[in-house]
């Protein structure tokens, strides 16, 4: 199985996992920030199509074009992720990656590393339990 073949097939997996939302479960927010020339993008809330799928794309293309190329994605607020939002950060990760940059994925929450696993797509982001072990990975590769 090539690798295109198994993002689909991870993505397929992805539609078909349900984990019933809570009543606390807020729209999607994405916000970015700069740490040490580092872009932290944050999304919290419900990752889900038309939530904040979008905005994580254009927040993602928006970094890159003000040129930053090293993106940390801090999941560690997200409530609920859809196929659409899994879909879209494993675009983030081949935007990034094609423009010479490096994206690693940030402690995520017990829902998104549960999907990440289950869709084995935890061995295609390199991902960080804190966003100090995140940072702290850009000064020592870079």
């Amino acid at each position: 199985m090539n690798r295109r073949e198994f993002l689909g097939a991870a993505l397929a997996v992805a539609a078909s996992v349900t984990v019933s939302p809570t009543a606390s479960d807020a729209a999607g927010s994405v916000t970015a920030t700069h740490v040490k020339g580092i872009s932290v993008i944050s999304i919290s809330g419900k990752c889900t199509i038309g939530e904040c799928d979008i905005a994580l794309r254009e927040t993602l293309h928006g970094e890159l074009n003000a040129g930053y190329k090293n993106i940390i994605l801090n999941l560690c607020n997200v409530t609920r992720m859809d196929s659409s939002a899994l879909g879209e950060l494993v675009s983030c990760y081949t935007t990034v990656k094609n423009r010479m940059g490096r994206l690693v994925l940030a402690a995520p929450s017990a829902h998104v590393q549960k999907i990440l696993e289950i869709t084995r797509l935890i061995s295609v982001f390199t991902i960080y339990s804190s966003m100090d072990e995140a940072l702290a990975s850009f000064t020592t590769t870079d």
